[in-house]
């Protein structure tokens, strides 16, 4: 959708390019076009992840909310892989300076949120 918006209003096919690159990248938050612009784009995607307690426990039952078509025990057997992937990484964000800022606050939302979901697993 963004290269086609941005094509229509006539924008250089190098900026649609680096969008839809940015874009793209975040399907599965991996960074491996080198570009530091992408980098920091990635990291602001998961800002969330590192928000305060209160808001981090707002946004979970809204992503429940977007999946609500899956069945309770696959979406929190599927979420559950989500988060697992995430504190897997040696890194959650892609620049030091956010790597340092928010990775305690977001592996600390990550883990309650996986622990409450096994709490809810039957």
């Amino acid at each position: 959708m963004a290269e086609q918006t941005l094509a229509s209003w006539s924008s250089p096919p190098e900026l649609i390019r680096s969008v839809a690159s940015k874009v793209r990248a975040t399907s599965g938050h991996a960074w491996t076009d080198g570009d530091p612009d992408t980098a920091v784009f990635l990291d602001l995607d998961l800002c969330i992840l590192a928000a305060s307690p209160s808001a981090y426990d707002a946004y979970s039952p809204q992503i429940a909310q977007e999946y609500a078509w899956v069945p309770g025990d696959q979406y929190r057997a599927g979420r559950a892989k989500v988060l697992q992937n995430f504190l897997a990484r040696p890194q959650l964000y892609f620049t030091a300076r956010l790597q340092a800022q928010w990775a305690p606050a977001a592996r600390a939302n990550l883990t309650r949120e996986l622990a409450s979901l096994k709490q809810l697993a039957p």
